[in-house]
Parts: C-alpha cells; sequence; structure tokens
C-alpha cells in the first residue's frame, strides 16, 4: 500500500492505494491519529505534502513509534519530479498543495483544460491547461476566514458560523446581512471567476476540493458544471509516485 499525506492547516488527510486504486481515506486526523494509522497499516511508501510546515511533530511521533515506517516518508517540494510543467514564476513560493491539486487534474481529465477551486481555510483558483503546463492562479479568502475577519476587524459586529441552506440577498438584521455579504459574496465571486476562465479556456473542467467544496458544490447554479473532487491531492502525489 502506498499512503499520501495532506498536512493542511487544521488537520491531517491520508489516502490509502493499493495497485493504483483508492483504498482508503481519512479526514480530519491528528498527527497523533496520522502516526497511529501508519503504524496500523504499514505502507510500503509514504509521500507527504505539508503545505502548512506543521509535520514535525507528526514525524517526530511516527520516527519513535516506528523509525523504519518514517524512513519511507518522501517530501514534495518544488524540486520533486512531476508529470506537468510548472510556469509558477517563483516555484518555491508555490503551496504545494495547489501544484499537488493541478497533477491531480492531469491523472483525472489529462490534455485537457481544468480549473481546480480549492475551498478550504483559503480558496485557491488553479489553472492547468490542456498541455499539462501549470500556470498559477489567485488566492482567496475561505469562507470561515470571512466571517472571522468581520468579527475581528470590527467593533460591533458578532462572529456567526457559515449556515449550508440558501441565504436571502437582502439580510434583514445585522446576522442575516453579514450571512448574505460573506457566503452570497463568496458565491458571487467564484461564479465570477469561474466565467472570467471560460471566455479563455474552451471545454474547461470545474473541479471542487477542500472542506467547502460541498457548500459550493450544492449552492452555484447548474448551469455552471461543477464536480466534487475530494481525493484530487491525493491522486496528484500518487501519480508523482509513479513519474
Amino acid at each position: 500500500m502506498i499512503f499520501t499525506i495532506d498536512s493542511g492547516n487544521t488537520f491531517f488527510k491520508v489516502a490509502g492505494f493499493e495497485q493504483q486504486q483508492l483504498v482508503l481515506f481519512k479526514e480530519q486526523l491528528t498527527y497523533q491519529e496520522t502516526a497511529i494509522l501508519c503504524q496500523k497499516y504499514s505502507p510500503e511508501q509514504l509521500i507527504l505534502c505539508d503545505v502548512a510546515k506543521k509535520a514535525s511533530p507528526f514525524l517526530e511521533t511516527l520516527q519513535a513509534i516506528n523509525p523504519t515506517l518514517a524512513a519511507k516518508v518522501t517530501h514534495f517540494n518544488y524540486l520533486t519530479p512531476i508529470p506537468i510543467q510548472n510556469l509558477y514564476a517563483t516555484p518555491h513560493t508555490l503551496g504545494m498543495d495547489r501544484l499537488a491539486t493541478a497533477i491531480g487534474a492531469w491523472a483525472t481529465y489529462p490534455h485537457q483544460n481544468c480549473l481546480i477551486i480549492d475551498a478550504g481555510s483559503c480558496i485557491t483558483y488553479d489553472l492547468l491547461n490542456d498541455k499539462g503546463q501549470y500556470e498559477g492562479g489567485s488566492i482567496s479568502l475561505g469562507l470561515l476566514m470571512r466571517y472571522k475577519a468581520l468579527q475581528y476587524f470590527t467593533a460591533g459586529l458578532p462572529l456567526l458560523n457559515a449556515i449550508p441552506s440558501e441565504v436571502p440577498l437582502i439580510g434583514k438584521n445585522t446576522q442575516t446581512a453579514i450571512q448574505s455579504g460573506v457566503q452570497n459574496g463568496l458565491l458571487l465571486e467564484v461564479q465570477g471567476v469561474i466565467k472570467a476562465y471560460q471566455t479563455q479556456y474552451d471545454n474547461l473542467h470545474i473541479l471542487l476540493c477542500g472542506g467547502d467544496a460541498n457548500f459550493l458544490h450544492k449552492n452555484i447554479p447548474q448551469s455552471i458544471a461543477t464536480e466534487v473532487h475530494q481525493t484530487l491531492l491525493h491522486e496528484g502525489l500518487l501519480a508523482i509516485k509513479f513519474f
């Protein structure tokens, strides 16, 4: 078995592959739980994407319980050989999660234009063209970050939680006004970005991943075709192992 490990801003995610088929996927793991999972399955290879630079406690724990397994961990970085061309002007500053999802898109839709929208703590938009070139993209505030920013940077606005249902455009009180501004504003941003990319790239596949991917998929109009691929990053890491 091959393990792909995503050390994100908040949690770890782990996918297990056998003969390049996904057989295991765990989300919202602590570093201790991730190490224990690795010990339980004892994979032959492990590849780690540590975008938040928070994997040290995991690696230390894994080293303590199974040094042989810890020695098998491969760190994905900007020098790692990959099956696509990275056109980012500063590859050493690029979040490796963004590049991994682009590689996953190439593995899923080879020789096709793809816009990957990763809706996590931040929302990232990344373009992979049909020539297998990662062109770059943009970074925006995620859903929860927008709610927190309104509360943190103002004197009187409360901190609210996101709601999965549709929010009226016109808020009738402070709570619904915030919800409209955050959630409708986010959805309008995402739709606008998609439409802007669609004017430049034909037959564009819109791939969603991250914690708020289902929220976007549910609330973006069906006239804009989107697909949720929560294991896209892991499929990209797996593709790297076989490149």
